[in-house]
């Protein structure tokens, strides 16, 4: 049994004073410690259970925590119910203080489990569980995994909370009623420490239907989410639109496979891309764990290359889908027509990735020269040169259709309420729009159309489809190794003129993924040490064969060529560097 009192000290309850004329109490829910570890409790049960035999657990203020474990005729014996439990210890919601008590659920109608005694010491546990027996009617299935327990019967699933170390997020999130979510009601001690929660993995089974069952996932904040407010990374944002009543498409998707979502997470105002830190105004760029922990964390939709940017410096899968792949609705636009949910060393790390892939496929790789190829191939009436065709193509759609989208209805509805005014907005996006604005409507167009131009003479004759592969080739390129220090000073943010090989899948509409491949060593002005950044390479296939690109980066995870990246200081884990408080997702 647990010592008197139990692991958990203290224990806070929130409650909300809606209205001072008419005082109602309404409970949010509560946080408390087991052992050192934190919990957030919510205010409403998981289920009602029989009350018959709780009274043997140790409570505090009402709770107890336990272990349930369900269990049929044929596995209900000491032994198994240690088998069992044995395989919740990778569970990182889960803990040893749940041991508390032992729920042995069962719903058979001719079988009892029946033990020789109120507690038990299971195989490979120092401590003594009570063990409470209770058949259930089976109108709910009630999975395996840590609960808090009333003496009434009240059975809760607990989420372990986690510090927001880096300062990723906006804002954490529960669910809430009628498939909506709402704001985490709970904190942890330190400074800019967030809570975020997570449930316990073992409430979730993986299927054919939901093969995302328990797998956490943040939000970037251009995603409407039921019962929250989207910002668009402005303040003003936030505080003018109400919160959204449905989920964006791609959102619903994700949760209707399983995916558990906990938290908004920042981006870059109005998606534009910004660099940490001088750009970052209205709320703070988040921190890269990476390295020296102060490097760039590259801006957060891929546009132009906000899931690759991310992937490629902190060394992590991404995957800018074929463009049209995926529904947008719900979604802040920056251009439809482009948007889509040691030095040395590193060039080492990738030639003998490349010699892998080649051995594998057994393929062959030649070097392209876009430029080149564009030249002897493009269309008649295109010019020459690739690099002028397209300087100005990026720029003016994402500037041009981002104000006629979000901007001039914005400003225009915020005026109306404040008496004239604008809001503020960051320099990234206002330099942008300004650059839009000198332009002529009709420059929308010639851009559209030069975008067009190149996505079908590169579909014709770079990434060609194939009748048995898919995807006839592959394209491969990488950015190298990026060192980019947040602390330094830079210049004012550039309108993003030009072309280059992460502008490819933007304009071409191709999948474009980013796999990590290992990691190079650079020296450090901020730790005067030696650190490690990840180098990462970006695979391109034919438009619309993404899920040859999934199935090709699975095979190389199995083959060992690929490697799953971990959390911590590198990809392959360790330390990391100035965090602030526990951490880990």
């Amino acid at each position: 049994m647990l010592p008197n009192p139990l692991p958990f000290l203290s224990c806070l309850y929130l409650f909300h004073v809606p209205h001072v004329l008419s005082l109602s109490l309404t409970s949010t829910g509560g946080s408390l410690m087991l052992g050192d570890v934190p919990y957030y409790v919510p205010a409403t049960p998981y289920t009602t259970l029989s009350s018959h035999g709780l009274n043997r657990l140790q409570t505090v203020n009402g709770l107890a925590p336990v272990t349930v474990v369900s269990v049929t005729a044929s596995n209900n014996s000491v032994g198994s119910l240690g088998s069992i439990v044995g395989g919740f210890a990778a569970d990182d919601v889960w803990n040893t203080g749940f041991l508390e008590g032992l729920l042995v659920l069962y719903t058979g109608s001719g079988y009892e489990p029946r033990y020789f005694s109120n507690s038990v010491s299971l195989s490979g546990s120092n401590q003594s569980s009570t063990i409470v027996s209770i058949r259930t009617n089976g109108s709910r299935t009630i999975p395996n995994g840590p609960y808090l327990v009333s003496s009434s019967g009240a059975l809760y699933q607990p989420y372990r909370l986690y510090s927001d170390f880096a300062g990723a997020f906006t804002q954490p999130l529960i669910p809430g009623p009628n498939d909506s979510y709402a704001a985490l009601p709970a904190a942890l001690p330190g400074i800019e420490s967030s809570a975020i929660g997570v449930p316990s993995r073992l409430y979730y089974t993986k299927t054919a239907n939901k093969p995302l069952a328990g797998v956490r996932l943040g939000v970037k904040d251009i995603y409407d989410i039921a019962g929250v407010k989207t910002s668009d990374g402005n303040r003003a944002v936030y505080g003018f639109y109400p919160p959204k009543t449905a989920n964006s498409v791609p959102v619903q998707r994700l949760i209707d496979a399983g995916a558990i979502i906990v938290g908004k997470m920042k981006t870059s105002q109005f998606a534009n891309g910004e660099m940490a830190t001088a750009d970052w105004v209205d709320y703070h760029s988040p921190f890269n764990p990476r390295g020296d922990g102060y490097q760039d964390p590259s801006s957060s939709s891929d546009t132009g290359g906000s899931i690759r940017g991310p992937s490629q410096v902190q060394g992590l899968f991404g995957n800018r889908p074929s463009h049209g792949l995926v529904d947008l609705t719900g979604v802040m636009p920056l251009a439809p027509e482009l948007d889509t949910a040691g030095f040395f060393e590193a060039a080492t790390i990738i030639l003998s990735f490349l010699n892998k892939l080649q051995t594998f496929l057994n393929a062959k790789s030649t070097p392209l020269n876009l430029t080149t190829s564009w030249a002897a191939s493009k269309p008649a009436s295109a010019p020459a040169s690739l690099a002028t065709f397209l300087n100005l193509t990026y720029p003016i759609i994402i500037s041009k259709e981002q104000t006629r989208l979000v901007r001039d209805p914005f400003f225009a509805a915020y005026a109306a309420v404040h008496d004239g005014r604008k809001p503020f907005v960051d320099p990234s996006p206002s330099i942008r729009w300004a650059f839009g604005d000198s332009y002529p409507a009709s420059a929308l167009t010639e851009a559209q159309n030069n975008k067009t131009v190149f996505m079908q003479w590169f579909n014709s004759n770079i990434l060609l489809n194939n009748s048995r592969t898919c995807s006839e080739s592959l394209l491969l390129y990488s950015a190298g190794l990026n060192v980019a220090y947040r602390n330094q000073y830079k210049p004012p943010p550039p309108v993003p003129f030009g072309f280059s090989t992460s502008r490819i899948s933007v304009f071409a509409e191709v999948p474009d993924v980013v796999v990590p491949i290992g990691q190079a060593s650079y020296n450090s002005t901020i730790t005067g040490h030696v650190e490690v950044l990840p180098v990462t390479v970006d695979i391109l296939a034919a438009k619309g064969c993404d899920g040859m690109l999934f199935n090709l980066v699975e095979d190389l995870t199995a083959a060992g060529i690929l490697k799953a990246t971990q959390t911590g200081r590198t990809i392959a884990g360790g330390e990391i560097l100035l965090k602030r408080g526990m951490v880990g997702l």
